[in-house]
């Protein structure tokens, strides 16, 4: 599962491919390696690992998973106060969406009502 999620990104992502961000703003892709993706938003530059993306993918296949999930999951990629970050969340979600591999993202990004989507 985590290699069909890599290959697909590799297949698919590339520089330039800009997101939508539910909670307003974009997410602009960089770079895409083998090893990582970088991306743009706002004018702070991101980079998460490409396996770390997999591995939240794999976890929570055929699950409706949010924003807050991610960060219990794994805090060192999706949490701010643990050295990740909360953008990588929604990238993850976008992400998953553009590849056709979840639903829309739905919720409201506030406390009581994270994003989250449905993943396939």
């Amino acid at each position: 599962m985590k290699d069909r999620f890599k290959r697909l990104v590799l297949e698919n992502i590339k520089a330039g491919i800009v997101f939508n961000n539910p909670g307003g703003g974009t997410s602009a892709v960089i770079r895409v390696t083998p090893e990582r993706i970088t991306y743009r938003r706002g004018k702070s530059n991101f980079s998460v690992k490409l396996d770390a993306l997999a591995t939240a993918y794999a976890r929570f296949s055929s699950l409706t998973c949010s924003t807050n999930d991610l960060k219990e999951f794994d805090q060192s990629v999706y949490s701010s106060e643990h050295n990740g970050h909360g953008c990588n969340c929604t990238f993850l979600f976008s992400l998953l969406h553009y590849l056709g591999l979840s639903s829309e993202i739905k919720g409201g990004g506030v406390p009581g009502r994270p994003f989250y989507v449905n993943v396939q």
